[in-house]
């Protein structure tokens, strides 16, 4: 039962749940090369999941939609335990709103504010029998775990840019283990995935003006407004633009001639 939780799934056990909160953790496999700071955020939102699909008896499950705000704060690594937190603020057959954190160690990774994602029908993308199962040994604390291997890294394509634009072509793959997760009926790109193509994209629009290390550490409005099948090829287009002295970066990634997903990124510079 736990053969398509394996691959993409980012929560071991959950450790308590109420009519607003869930906590839980994940521990990073100690063996794989990285772990992007936006599976981090990726977990809480699993976590979050969890909760929405126990309360609707496993007839729904959200999907990612609208995030206000995201901070990401630290870079967790290989064999760091993840520990995950979610406030549900209101949750309804049509959608879910929530906000929720990672620490390892008792310090911040990544922060969400103000997430809300559609509900839709659970059938549509796994079995409410597997999820039902799943989710009862997240509570007993007997999942299987560990399985996670790492995912690719993108195949990315940066195109003519300049010190105010950078374009890039991204392939998603036909096929990827993270499919197997993500999800067994539909698989989908990872909205989390495309937020790490966007941050790969920024950094190199930034490397471009800067002499110096930046690094883009906020997400505002992030809006993932479509799936995104396997094989698709997406158009990237990061802007540049100079509020003061900081650097915000608008980014819209295209499917064919539909916008799929855009953010604002907020680049804080790297202290040495």
């Amino acid at each position: 039962m736990d053969s398509n939780f394996r691959t993409f799934s980012f929560v071991d056990q959950i450790d308590s749940i109420s009519s607003g909160s869930i906590r839980g953790r994940y521990r990073i496999p100690a063996g794989v090369s990285g772990f992007p700071v936006a599976l981090a955020g990726e977990a809480v939102g699993q976590l979050a999941a969890w909760h929405a699909m126990c309360q609707t008896h496993f007839e729904f499950r959200p999907m990612a939609g609208i995030v206000t705000k995201v901070q990401l704060v630290g870079d967790p690594q290989p064999g760091d335990v993840l520990d995950l937190q979610a406030e549900i603020s209101d949750l309804s057959p049509q959608a879910m709103s929530y906000s929720g954190r990672a620490l390892v160690n008792g310090d911040i990774v990544i922060v969400l504010e103000g997430c809300v994602g559609p509900m839709l029908p659970a059938e549509q993308f796994d079995s409410r029998e597997s999820l039902h199962a799943r989710y009862d040994k997240l509570i007993e604390g007997a999942a299987v775990t560990g399985g996670f291997e790492g995912v690719p890294e993108p195949d990315m394509e940066f195109l003519t840019g300049s010190e105010m634009r950078q374009e890039a072509q991204l392939k998603v793959p036909q096929t990827a283990a993270y499919f197997n997760d993500h999800f067994p009926r539909m698989p989908v790109l990872p909205g989390t995935l495309q937020l790490h193509a966007q941050q790969l994209l920024v950094r190199e629009l930034l490397r471009r003006r800067h002499p110096e290390p930046w690094a883009p550490r906020e997400i505002a409005n992030s809006k993932l407004r479509a799936f995104v099948p396997p094989g698709a090829s997406l158009h990237m287009e990061a802007s540049l633009h100079v509020h003061g002295s900081e650097p915000v970066v608008d980014v819209r990634v295209r499917h064919e001639a539909r916008t799929v997903g855009s953010a604002q990124w907020r680049p804080l510079r790297e202290l040495p």
